[in-house]
């Protein structure tokens, strides 16, 4: 696509993400000069680039925010399991979870236990 713009136009290229366009990639070439085959080849193929890198970037945050997620489940586990007094356990557990939520209060709302015999 061609838009004007003085002695100058812009070829605009689509970068596409999971089906989705994101933006564009605009190439300014001279009013004149005529944008060959192999050129607007190359156009599309860096587009087509930009949004797989751009992709790729997105899943390996993902990646990364979920890795820290475990990691720290995996440390307030471990923390957990270091005592096995239950009300030490439910302390460390409050604890921790407040640390890694940044909030001021955590509740342990209690629930009467029924014995699937009863």
């Amino acid at each position: 696509e061609t838009n004007s713009n003085a002695d100058r136009r812009s070829i605009t290229v689509p970068i596409i993400i999971r089906g989705q366009t994101v933006g564009e990639l605009a190439v300014l070439i001279p009013r004149q000069e005529h944008i060959k085959a192999d050129q607007m080849d190359l156009i599309h193929a860096v587009a087509d680039r930009v949004g797989i890198f751009a992709e790729n970037a997105r899943l390996f945050d993902e990646t990364s925010r979920r890795a820290e997620r475990e990691h720290l489940v995996s440390d307030i586990t471990a923390k957990i399991r270091s005592t096995n007094d239950p009300r030490e356990m439910l302390d460390t557990a409050i604890k921790e979870l407040r640390e890694a939520l940044n909030v001021s209060r955590i509740e342990v709302v209690p629930q009467k236990v029924t014995s699937p015999d009863k």
